[in-house]
């Protein structure tokens, strides 16, 4: 029985190495308040000055589709290799502002651009996390066919530029991958925002209004669970120690 065992053990490390990312990731994100301004107190937390400590956490499936296609707007093209986009990715986001937890789960997506051009023509890779939440407020107005909406939402953004023409090294596709390493990234590109928004649907075009925006610098990203490496070296580890245990009980 010793060897049965030991050699289930064996063939079960070498089948539990996963697929790259095939798996839930935890992103967590830990940051520093740099701005907030809400005159009507309509954010869910209160300033506690610059300084504070702020901390958002995500865990998305790395299987969730790409919806870039039925998102984009009538006219532009089918598919945009550069864009990637996650409706729905996020099975769990908590925003953590001085010890104080928010769940902040609704309206939740991943976006990931890589070699886009910009506006200023340089190439930009870019890797987002959002939450949000919008209600009508008004009803619908006959010129522009919408009611004003109340956007409320939560994202943490950075991105990278190179010169226009050149790619960028930090990430290799729109595949949903975790956020590269802080030093990937231009440095003050690293952000966490929360915000509300009023968006004016009076006219034509739509006219949106910060009613409340804090903002805070990214200190520091981690991802669980470890990297694909790890865990093919974990495994291999594991599948020699089984293999040795089952000669052992062989002998």
């Amino acid at each position: 029985m010793r060897v049965k065992i030991s050699t289930v053990v064996a063939l079960l490390s070498f089948c539990a190495v996963p697929a790259v990312w095939a798996a839930p990731v935890t992103v967590i994100v830990h940051g520093i308040q740099d701005s907030f301004a809400d005159p009507d107190s309509l954010l869910p937390f209160a300033d506690s000055g610059n300084g504070t400590a702020w901390s958002m956490t995500v865990t998305y499936e790395s299987d969730t589709p790409d919806v870039t296609q039925p998102m984009l707007p009538p006219g532009l093209p089918d598919f945009d290799p550069s864009l990637g986009i996650y409706a729905g990715a996020l099975t769990d986001a908590q925003l953590i502002v001085d010890g104080n937890s928010f769940d902040m789960l609704s309206g939740s997506s991943v976006l990931i651009i890589d070699d886009a051009v910009s506006t200023s023509g340089d190439t930009v890779d870019f890797w987002m996390a959002s939450t949000s939440t919008r209600t009508a407020v008004s009803p619908v107005n006959p010129v522009s066919g919408e009611p004003d909406y109340l956007d409320e939402g939560f994202r943490f953004f950075m991105s990278a530029t190179a010169p226009a023409g050149q790619p960028v090294p930090v990430l290799t596709s729109d595949e949903l991958v975790p956020p590269a390493a802080m030093s990937s990234w231009d440095m003050g590109s690293l952000k966490m925002n929360y915000r509300i928004t009023y968006e004016d649907n009076s006219g034509l075009d739509p006219v949106d209004t910060d009613l409340a925006l804090a903002t805070a610098t990214i200190t520091s990203i981690t991802v669980v669970p470890l990297p694909a490496a790890a865990w093919l070296f974990l495994s291999g580890f594991l599948s020699l120690i089984g293999l040795r245990t089952a000669r052992k009980a062989a002998a």
